[in-house]
């Protein structure tokens, strides 16, 4: 699902597997949209990471320039 989210631009997604790489996700790489496994993760734990990711912010720093060659590489192949 990841792949398929990353080519519709609304947003930026991420495969994660616990708490951290949510919180990490969003902190490094500006995500707004994580992806599961349903049969590694249940609901309650699926709102436990939704709960991380809506509270956890960008953090300028060494991934800010990764970040913004991202967000080009993203309006270059964005269909008008």
């Amino acid at each position: 699902m990841t792949i398929v989210a990353n080519k519709i631009p609304i947003g930026r997604a991420a495969a994660v597997n616990g708490p951290y790489p949510t919180e990490r996700a969003r902190a490094c790489n500006n995500t707004q949209i994580i992806t599961r496994g349903s049969q590694s993760c249940n609901p309650e734990v699926a709102k436990k990471h939704l709960d991380i990711l809506s509270q956890a912010e960008f953090q300028d720093g060494r991934s800010t320039k990764k970040v913004v060659k991202i967000d080009h590489i993203d309006e270059r192949y964005q269909k008008p």
